[in-house]
């Protein structure tokens, strides 16, 4: 935990002394007032302070295909992301109104076990077997994640269109903003296919994923806000 989150933790826990939860009028008084100079000196929005945040590790980069799915997640939970790597450790964290950050967990660990899954029945076909270099075989394997992970956004966007509210998600990168000063906008690789059939066999692949089946028995769909809310 790092100094700025054990600073929002205690003005949380600062919050949480009020009259109703059992604590006398002068206790929460000065609660309140440790609260107003702690979010003074240390530069805390209240957006901050109602925002919450989840993680979950990763294999790739930050600049891989695949940071596109972390990003359509993140949007379509009302959220904002943010990728960190300490050593070799690499973590994208979601940050947003509860609940969610905990759902963008959830759709980013079912897409993303998604693709895995997609990838290795890929490698078993003959289009893949017939590649003759290991270079053209991790070309037709990046061009097959590029068609998948474009099948699985659109998806994505189309199921949760109604739940997508502007305004929660520019709080959300605010608050991801002050969380997060010095992180950097960094843009994935651009994907140039050379081989169509592989992104064609992705596309056809993030079709046949049935990843609504999970959400609706996960509760997820529904959770998270109207747009305009």
């Amino acid at each position: 935990m790092t100094d700025r989150e054990k600073l929002i933790a205690k003005i949380r826990a600062l919050t949480a002394k009020t009259v109703a939860a059992g604590c006398t009028e002068a206790e929460a008084m000065a609660a309140a007032e440790k609260v107003a100079a702690l979010m003074r000196d240390h530069a805390v929005s209240e957006t901050v302070i109602d925002m919450e945040k989840a993680s979950i590790g990763v294999k790739f980069d930050v600049r891989s295909i695949k940071t596109r799915v972390c990003t359509a997640v993140a949007h379509v939970t009302n959220s904002a992301m943010v990728h960190l790597r300490e050593g070799r450790d690499k973590t994208v964290i979601y940050v947003g109104a509860a609940p969610g950050p905990q759902i963008a967990c959830y759709l980013h660990d079912v897409l993303h076990r998604a693709i895995e899954g997609g990838v290795k029945e890929f490698r078993k076909g003959a289009f893949y077997k017939a590649r003759r270099s290991d270079k053209t075989r991790r070309k037709a394997v990046e061009d097959f994640v590029d068609g998948m992970i474009r099948s699985l956004v659109c998806r994505l966007l189309l199921m949760f269109r109604a739940n997508i509210s502007t305004a929660r998600g520019d709080q959300a990168r605010a608050a991801l903003d002050e969380m997060f000063p010095k992180a950097r906008m960094v843009r994935p690789k651009e994907a140039k296919a050379r081989f169509a059939d592989a992104t064609y066999a992705g596309d056809r692949a993030g079709a046949r994923v049935n990843f609504r089946h999970g959400v609706e028995r996960g509760g997820v769909a529904g959770l998270i806000g109207k747009a305009g809310a």
